[in-house]
């Protein structure tokens, strides 16, 4: 058996859950950048062990790196090619208006600039007949130009295109022939700009875990071995973060969440309250709040901790300490005492979420596989793996 890695990689925090060949498990937290993702996954695993061996080690990484790259256009260099006339067609794009009494009103560039675009002479009516086919010539003269302008990817979007494919595959085949990787879009559905915006994005999809997997290979680790997904979007998920519970579907956030507060009440029953612990002090673990929080009983019973950012050391001393107090009231070791809010927190959620949100919730957030071990199905093989974490 060898190391298996779990990286969710996000625009300001990347977290890797690192399970080892004896069934020891890891977890990494560092800061990152969102125009440098990959750069801090390669900075969280230079944490692992000294006996870690890259090269027999397995690695699925989820990130929403490609979504960043589309929103901020840090796009890599790409051409189009569609039919003559339709040149312009991204930049004309839906032609929405976000400011229309605005004496300064920007629009977004895009995708593809101008420049990078060519129009083929041919012609695919709408029943699907071709009525010109591409010329040799004139596909040597775009390979010629792409050629000093460096570009090796290609989208082709082409007049209806899906009543009759005939023109993109021989325009695909001839591009392919020369070494370009082509992304064809008769198979995709919708018109012409759809089709075309969908290319672009599977090419920023392709580039995105190209860039993940070159990194890693570099740091010794195996193609093979490397598995890269989008970060999961279901409209039906229950993000669980360190402040709140929220529903993707509806953005309605459930009354408990792990800054809620615990206490006794007056006939010895352990309570959690439905409100938040404020900013200020904040959580027990940070060094400064006297309310004690489901986020606090999940950094002790995991280990926890945040060292590398400076901001947020956490207190594993004075966590245990305020638990003894609760422990104490209840008559119970602080063990079991910690057991028992987290089970209680846990129902709660559970009961909360499918009164709010209706049953069958999956669940995702970083906290979400101390809540919901064993009780829910995970969303994923980073949620399904995290076992007892310890901290570097």
């Amino acid at each position: 058996m060898s190391w298996k890695i779990f990286a969710d990689v996000r625009e300001t925090f990347v977290e890797v859950s690192a399970k080892s060949p004896q069934g020891d498990s890891l977890f990494i937290r560092t800061l990152n950048r969102k125009d440098q993702m990959h750069l801090g996954l390669k900075e969280a695993l230079t944490f692992l062990p000294e006996d870690f061996v890259p090269a027999a080690a397995s690695v699925e990484i989820r990130s929403d790196y490609a979504k960043t790259l589309w929103r901020e256009n840090w796009l890599p260099p790409m051409a189009l090619l569609t039919t003559e006339g339709f040149q312009n067609i991204l930049e004309i794009s839906y032609q929405n208006r976000s400011n229309l009494f605005s004496l300064k009103s920007k629009k977004s560039p895009a995708p593809i600039p101008i420049e990078h675009c060519f129009g083929v002479t041919e012609r695919t009516t709408k029943e699907g007949r071709v009525e010109m086919a591409p010329q040799p010539a004139e596909l040597e003269t775009i390979f010629s130009k792409l050629d000093l302008m460096k570009i090796n990817s290609v989208a082709i979007s082409f007049l209806h295109s899906p009543k009759n494919p005939q023109n993109e595959i021989t325009t695909t085949q001839y591009f392919k022939e020369k070494g370009f990787r082509v992304f064809p879009s008769f198979s995709e559905k919708g018109f012409e700009l759809e089709r075309t915006l969908h290319l672009i994005q599977t090419l920023v999809k392709e580039m995105a875990e190209i860039t993940y997997v070159t990194e890693l290979e570099a740091l010794g680790f195996k193609k093979e071995n490397i598995t890269y997904k989008e970060s999961l979007n279901d409209k039906k998920t229950i993000t669980v973060v360190e402040d709140r519970i929220f529903s993707n579907e509806t953005g309605m956030e459930l009354p408990l969440s792990p800054m809620s507060p615990l206490f006794i009440s007056s006939t010895g029953v352990p309570q959690i309250k439905y409100e938040n612990v404020g900013s200020e002090p904040g959580p027990v673990c940070f060094g400064k709040g006297v309310n004690l929080t489901l986020f606090d009983l999940l950094v002790l019973k995991n280990g926890i901790q945040f060292d590398e950012i400076k901001k947020l050391k956490i207190d594993h001393a004075r966590v245990k300490k305020y638990l003894l107090l609760l422990s104490q009231q209840l008559r119970l070791p602080w063990e079991s005492a910690l057991d028992k809010y987290l089970e209680m927190g846990k129902s709660l959620i559970l009961i909360e979420a499918e009164n709010i949100f209706g049953a069958k919730q999956e669940y995702d957030g970083w906290m979400a596989p101390y809540f919901f071990k064993n009780t829910v199905k995970p969303t994923s093989t980073y949620t399904k793996e995290i076992g007892q974490v310890t901290h570097v």
